[in-house]
């Protein structure tokens, strides 16, 4: 599980290699330009806002096995970099494009279960593949037939794009892994899988089903941490179009 963790560093690090220069932009001022500059700079932002709001593996807490096992708030941390939209007047996603995005703002359509939610990205990047991914969005659907907001999502750095499977989206970083799911019109986070380290490198795993501890112990707790890290590696990047 080292070599794995130390492989997802290193892809992070890479990727912010290929895009990082230029000045720093905070988390929720992404310009909303594709320009690698920025971008890179935004991502690792938000790379380290996510890691101070979900408190993992903070210095304080090395080598204090009880801390370093608290459970990320990866809501919290989404709430922070995912974009605030206002529906007032908008009766349509694309009337939310048209009316409420800014330039470099990013949105896609997806079906996830029986469910086509809207994603909607403050900032969208160049996945290397042909398309542009994205580490944030909230999430519409409709309900009642209107946009209706149904959460936030964020992942920790661009080498762990938003991504979908099996009736799931995911996201996730060095730390943490989520998965989440649409039921009954709502944004429900089915799995978050963790872990932390202390001074000597030492991991500490805990893994969450529907809100709670699954009472698993630390060697299961790395293999679901495993299993949705496969998951998520083996599913569909979300394609974002990016507003000019």
């Amino acid at each position: 599980m080292m070599k794995k963790i130390a492989m997802f560093a290193l892809a992070a690090m890479m990727t912010v290699s290929l895009v990082a220069c230029g000045k720093t932009v905070e988390p929720k001022d992404v310009s909303g330009t594709q320009d690698a500059e920025q971008v890179g700079e935004s991502e690792q932002a938000q790379e380290t806002s996510i890691a101070e709001e979900t408190q993992v593996a903070a210095p304080e807490n090395a080598g204090n096995p009880k801390e370093a096992a608290e459970t990320p708030d990866v809501t919290g941390a989404a709430q922070e970099v995912a974009p605030t939209l206002d529906l007032s007047g908008c009766d349509t996603f694309t009337q939310i494009i048209d009316k409420k995005f800014t330039a470099g703002m990013g949105y896609a359509n997806e079906k996830i279960g029986d469910t086509d939610v809207f994603f909607a990205a403050s900032g969208t990047f160049d996945n290397m593949d042909g398309n542009d991914a994205a580490i944030d969005a909230t999430l519409l659907i409709y309900k009642d037939a209107a946009p209706f907001e149904i959460g936030k999502i964020a992942s920790g750095g661009t080498a762990y794009p938003i991504s979908i499977g099996s009736d799931a989206i995911y996201t996730g970083s060095n730390h943490w892994m989520c998965k989440y799911v649409i039921e009954n019109e709502t944004l429900k986070l089915k799995e978050l899988a963790y872990v932390n380290y202390d001074s000597n490198g030492n991991g500490t795993y805990g893994y969450e089903k529907d809100g709670k501890d699954a009472g698993l112990s630390g060697e299961e707790a790395e293999k679901a941490f495993d299993r949705l890290v496969d998951e998520m590696m083996n599913g569909q990047v979300v394609s974002f179009s990016t507003v000019s």
